[in-house]
């Protein structure tokens, strides 16, 4: 349970940023469809349908159905072992979640153990409208949630040697 609230927080986070970023557009004259990628993890579908929950309870028209714009929410699973402490700060936003606002690549070499990067992309017509890319620090043990499904193997083939 621990983790799908930490999903809530980051989804409800990445929401406020969008929203935030479009409060000067039309309201409702926008609709936006929400992307998932084809082989999304536990933490994939979870947190697109929190971020749609999110975005409607702010205000933001969201279609089921592709248009052209959407939102695109990429996600990166990172764990460390070790590394040197970076100047950015760390934001809590509730227990156990953290954020890094605005990762850079210098960012990602913090000392923490596990990290999830979400990109986020408002897109349309080849064109990125809004993005913010942030680092959430996630409990070492829910690491497997945030990892894709393993791909199925394929077919076994198998060859007889005739003398």
């Amino acid at each position: 349970m621990n983790a799908v609230r930490q999903w809530d927080v980051l989804a409800a986070d990445v929401a406020a940023h969008v929203a935030d970023r479009l409060r000067a557009w039309p309201a409702g004259q926008h609709p936006i469809h929400v992307e998932m990628a084809p082989q999304a993890s536990d933490f994939q579908r979870g947190f697109r349908e929190l971020l749609v929950t999110h975005l409607v309870e702010r205000g933001i028209a969201v279609t089921t159905e592709p248009v052209a714009l959407r939102l695109r929410a990429s996600t990166q699973l990172v764990q460390h072992h070790a590394g040197a402490a970076s100047a950015a700060p760390l934001q809590r936003l509730a227990e156990g979640v953290y954020v890094r606002r605005n990762a850079t690549h210098a960012d990602a070499s913090v000392p923490m153990r596990t990290e999830v990067l979400v990109v986020t992309s408002l897109e349309s017509e080849g064109r990125v409208l809004v993005r913010t890319s942030d680092v959430y620090t996630i409990a070492q043990p829910d690491a497997p949630l945030y990892q894709r499904p393993a791909a199925a193997p394929g077919p076994l083939t198998t060859w007889r040697v005739v003398p």
